[in-house]
């Protein structure tokens, strides 16, 4: 029984596959002919026009075929052309064509190489689908969008271009290729689809100066990823609900970045520069009820990456307890006054930070002092001596820079009757 099952079997496949060596060809519509020789396993296409014609006559052979020549004539390739023809390894698309339908190459495994057409308007919908040994791809100019699920499971390929033409990149165009680690982006991009990147991308430049949208949603781990973009944009880019988690943002073809920040992790500004060379640092950040004093990290001689963050001193306004006591002494009632205090000089270069109270009693008079912080980083000395009013100094404590004693200011308290 076992025996006559097998002998069976064999009769089928010889129904359903042609002998090795043989040649299977026919008509494909009314414009073009192909022909199929089964030993060297190329699937040459003759004629012109539009080649459309599903189900195609040459799919039952799919698995013979590895090469397919295509005639300089053809401007249409209809969807699903060469679908699951799993051995494939190698087709030249000639400029003639200007449409390939959805699906052409879906499930060609062994598919390395592909020249698309300079002629190309859309890589439809799951144009490459799992094409799992498709190791680079060069998509020419002339392309304006890449359709959903077009590079899907596509895991051999590391990096890819994308011109400046395309302007959208559909739903899961490159879900789930987990080597593309590099991806660049044309500048005409506005649009990118959810789930399109869910890759391994850590390295990715847009030369867009407006954000695309989609990013938050695109599947990219934003927080493993550095992000390149043209310098004028990176403040965009950094304040858009788009792209504001990426770990770096740095101008395209950039050196060595300081990233500022604020006391909440905020990101204040980016500074790009070259070796031995200061940031720029932001204008001074405010924070509600605290003084800013400085940063956490000095950037006037950039040797690495650096984030540099904001430091806060808390604002605590001079407030007194007054009690109103009877003749024995007990308190019967009392309260709170706060010290209006006057406004502090303006010297150049540096920004007030508060008021000291550095000596004195309310009754006999109360020693006030100005607290100022440069607003740059600077090398001056302990004293400086304001050049606009030399009667104006200030002497360097730490962070921050203190009012000499000769302009000091006090209050003093005094009886009303």
């Amino acid at each position: 029984m076992k025996k006559k099952f097998l002998f069976c079997l064999a009769a089928l496949s010889c129904l359903l596959m042609p002998i090795y060596g043989a040649v299977v060809n026919g008509t494909c519509g009314d414009n073009f002919t192909w022909s199929l020789n089964t030993k060297d396993s190329t699937l040459v296409i003759e004629g012109s026009g539009i080649l459309n014609r599903y189900p195609w006559p040459w799919q039952e052979y799919c698995l013979y075929i590895k090469h397919v020549s295509l005639p300089d004539g053809v401007t249409y390739i209809g969807g699903r052309a060469f679908e699951q023809c799993q051995f494939l390894e190698k087709i030249v698309i000639p400029d003639s064509v200007t449409y390939i339908g959805h699906g052409a190459f879906d499930n060609c495994r062994r598919l390395k190489s592909v020249t698309l057409p300079k002629s190309l308007k859309k890589i439809e919908y799951n144009t490459f689908y799992y094409c799992t040994r498709l190791a680079e791809i060069c998509i020419p100019d002339s392309v304006t969008e890449i359709g959903e699920y077009a590079f899907t499971g596509c895991d051999s390929l590391k990096s890819i271009v994308i011109p400046n033409n395309v302007s959208l990149i559909g739903n899961r165009a490159f879900y789930g290729c987990g080597y593309l680690t590099e991806m660049t982006l044309g500048s005409g991009i506005e649009s990118v689809g959810n789930d399109a990147l869910r890759t391994g991308i850590t390295r990715l430049t847009i030369h867009a100066t407006t954000p695309p949208s989609g990013a938050a949603s695109s599947g990219l781990w934003a927080p493993w990823c550095t992000l390149y973009v043209p310098e004028e944009s990176i403040e965009t880019y950094a304040n858009s609900i788009w792209w504001e988690d990426f770990k770096e943002i740095r101008p395209i073809g950039s050196s060595l970045m300081v990233k500022f920040v604020d006391w909440n992790n905020k990101t204040l500004s980016f500074s790009y520069v070259e070796s031995g060379e200061a940031a720029a640092a932001p204008a001074n950040p405010t924070r509600e009820g605290y003084t800013f004093i400085g940063w956490d990290k000095d950037f006037t001689n950039v040797t690495e990456d650096l984030i540099v963050t904001a430091l806060y001193e808390e604002i605590i306004v001079p407030t007194y307890a007054i009690y109103y006591n009877d003749k024995e002494g007990a308190t019967i009632d009392s309260e709170e006054l706060e010290l209006h205090l006057p406004n502090a000089p303006e010297i150049a270069g540096f920004s007030f930070l508060r008021w000291d109270v550095t000596a004195g009693q309310l009754t006999d008079g109360i020693v006030l002092q100005a607290i100022y912080t440069a607003n740059v980083p600077t090398a001056a000395s302990a004293i400086y001596t304001n050049p606009a009013n030399p009667a104006q100094k200030l002497i360097r404590e730490g962070n921050v820079y203190i009012l000499t004693s000769d302009k000091t200011y006090t209050i003093t308290g005094q009886e009303v009757r």
